[in-house]
């Protein structure tokens, strides 16, 4: 009887051995997923997570299970949100989910809720896969444009998040992929947003500053996004002068691959270009239409459209802060990319003229010079108001203390300059010559307070001045008679 029972159990293990083999091979997991992603660039890095695995069954159906187990909570939540008639629980099996994801697979909102919720969900988890350049296959025309491409994973439903370090000042990022690779996952990337334009002004005037009259040459540099997908692509680049600066000409637009130029755009074939003033602000509205390039400028996708341009400094800057502004930003399919602001300085100065006792002194009369010295040409000025405004045309050489003693002096750079007073009023000794230094580049203080005194009392003699040369006369005249006085003593001398 043991005997029978024993045979009967070992039948029962046997068979149930045999059940078990079958079904491992009915579901075995597949390795023969893939996942090709295009349009991408040489720096462009991708996080792949597995959301669900997917396995073959034996009538070619599927069965998915998820990679961690909290993510069949965000499922559920999301289908729920969308349509609260599923009522999906815990309970509800993972075969019936997948049904209802799979029935909602064309409705764009549900996938990019899924999407997101999903994203919050791995958060900072380790990523199954990172592909970068070490993945990626350059395309045939443009080295900045290709596909990332991983075989031999586990077929299943797929999350691939952006990992590409950008550069500073970029909010660019690439929008998520949620796909299956049953076996092999395609997607087209596509970026979101778009590195900011950044604008830069040359040297000197950069560190420096400017005097009023200097042309300055501005530099703005757009990154071209990858708008390989974009059903259009329109581009504008806005640049607004400050009212203290007057555009004068482009210098050029050129496509560049880093320091290399790829090609040169010419208005109005390349773009077209309208410079505006605004009565109102002063500010001037410099607007470089490219329309739509999706297609004319393909190969350029990750190239940057360079602008080099050049404004006069005028008149108008601002008299308080010293600062010329202005600020670029460009326009994507109508979507405004904010870029950078730059600034440029000039810089002045205030003369206090007084006596010791600290009356106020009026009509004293100074010359301006650049340098340590007060050589060659004074500088010119125009006035404006109370105020000598620094013009290399100008007419005005000297400037003269107002009622209050005062002299304002505004749209020099930053540097050395020596004042020298011309005119002195009655009874006072004139100024040594005064060496000052303005600016300092953006950290400077934009003016420079030189206090200067007059001392009432007689001009005291200095070495080669008139008293020196009087003396100088009278000793000689002194020196002379005596040595007659000698001659003449001796001759009376000799005579007796």
């Amino acid at each position: 009887m043991k005997k029978i029972k024993s045979a009967k159990l070992l039948v029962f293990l046997m068979v149930l051995v045999l059940m078990l083999s079958l079904t491992v091979t009915a579901l075995a997991a597949n390795t023969n997923g893939s996942i090709t992603v295009n349009n991408v660039t040489p720096s462009t890095v991708l996080k792949v997570y597995p959301i669900l695995y997917s396995e073959t069954n034996t009538g070619g159906t599927y069965t998915y299970t998820f990679a961690d187990p909290s993510y069949k909570t965000v499922f559920i939540t999301v289908l729920n949100a969308h349509d609260a008639s599923f009522g999906f629980t815990a309970s509800t099996s993972d075969a019936t989910i997948m049904a209802a994801v799979s029935s909602l697979s064309t409705n764009s909102t549900f996938t990019e809720n899924l999407k997101t919720a999903l994203e919050t969900a791995v958060g900072s988890t380790t990523p199954l896969y990172t592909l970068g350049s070490t993945d990626y296959t350059a395309s045939v025309g443009n080295p900045n444009l290709g596909t990332i491409t991983k075989t031999g994973i586990n077929t299943g439903y797929y999350l691939i998040m952006d990992g590409t370090t950008y550069p500073p000042g970029s909010d660019a990022t690439l929008k998520s992929i949620l796909g299956t690779a049953n076996p092999n996952l395609v997607a087209n990337m596509k970026s979101s947003t778009h590195t900011k334009p950044v604008k830069e002004v040359s040297e000197p005037a950069k560190t420096d500053g400017v005097n009023i009259g200097d042309v300055v040459s501005y530099t703005v540099t757009v990154p071209l996004p990858n708008f390989a997908n974009y059903s259009a692509y329109t581009l504008k680049v806005i640049d607004t002068l400050g009212k203290g600066l007057t555009y004068k000409e482009i210098t050029s637009v050129q496509i560049m691959n880093g320091a290399t130029v790829v090609a040169t755009l010419t208005s109005p074939t390349g773009y077209t270009f309208t410079s505006v003033p605004d009565a109102l602000t002063g500010k001037t509205a410099l607007t470089f239409n490219f329309g739509d390039v999706k297609d004319s400028w393909k190969d350029y996708i990750g190239y940057s459209l360079v602008i080099k341009y050049s404004a006069t400094v005028n008149a108008d800057a601002d008299l308080v802060s010293g600062t010329l502004e202005n600020g670029v930003y460009a326009v994507e399919n109508d979507q405004n990319i904010d870029g950078n602001g730059t600034k440029v300085y000039t810089y002045g100065f205030n003369i206090k003229k007084t006596n010791e006792a600290g009356d106020l002194l009026a009509g004293v009369k100074f010359e301006v010079y650049a340098g340590t010295t007060a050589t060659g040409s004074p500088l010119t000025f125009t006035k404006v108001g109370d105020n000598y405004i620094y013009n290399p045309l100008g007419t005005i050489t000297e400037l003269v203390t107002d009622a209050n003693g005062a002299i304002k002096v505004f749209g020099l750079k930053s540097g050395s300059y020596t004042l020298k007073e011309t005119y002195t009023l009655p009874g006072y000794n004139p100024m040594a010559d005064k060496t000052f230094t303005l600016g300092g580049g953006s950290t400077g203080t934009i003016y420079t307070d030189l206090d200067i005194i007059n001392y009432t009392g007689k001009e005291l003699p200095s070495t080669g001045g008139a008293g020196t040369i009087l003396f100088t006369i009278l000793g000689c005249a002194v020196i002379a008679g005596g040595v007659i006085f000698l001659i003449v003593n001796r001759r009376r001398a000799v005579s007796k």
